[in-house]
C-alpha cells in the first residue's frame, strides 16, 4: 500500500513537473529607462554616456542591444553599418532634460520622452 501510494505521489509530481507554463510575457521598458527598473533618471543618463565614452575609447558595450535600443532617444542608431555610435552624448542629454522636467513637474512622469522632446527640441527627429 505505502509503495503504491509512493509510486502514485511521484507520477503525479512527474506529470506536473512535465507541463510547461508560457513565460510571462517580456516587459516593455519606456524609451530612455536605460536600466529598465521603471523609471527615466539619471542613472538612465549615465549609462548612455558611459556607453558612448566606451566606444569613443574602441571598448566593449557597456549595454547589451535593448539597453541601446532604450537609450537612443533621437533614433539615428547605425552602429554597425557607417561606425557611428548607436547611443551618443545627445542621447544622454536628452535622458538628463527629460529627467530634470520631471522633476520640476512630476505630472510629466506619465510622457513618454520621444513626445517630450519632439516638442521642446528643434530638429530633433526621432524615427
Amino acid at each position: 500500500m505505502r509503495k503504491q501510494l509512493f509510486a502514485a505521489l511521484t507520477a503525479a509530481v512527474l506529470f506536473c513537473g512535465a507541463w510547461t507554463v508560457p513565460a510571462a510575457a517580456k516587459t516593455k521598458y519606456r524609451k530612455g529607462d536605460v536600466n529598465r527598473d521603471g523609471d527615466v533618471a539619471v542613472d538612465d543618463a549615465q549609462l548612455a554616456l558611459k556607453e558612448y565614452v566606451y566606444w569613443l575609447a574602441g571598448k566593449e558595450h557597456v549595454l547589451d542591444e535593448e539597453q541601446r535600443q532604450l537609450a537612443d532617444i533621437d533614433g539615428d542608431g547605425s552602429f554597425s553599418h557607417d561606425g557611428e555610435p548607436e547611443v551618443t552624448a545627445a542621447d544622454a542629454a536628452y535622458i538628463l532634460a527629460f529627467y530634470t522636467n520631471w522633476l520640476a513637474d512630476p505630472a510629466q512622469r506619465s510622457t513618454d520622452i520621444e513626445e517630450w522632446i519632439r516638442a521642446r527640441f528643434r530638429g530633433y527627429a526621432a524615427r
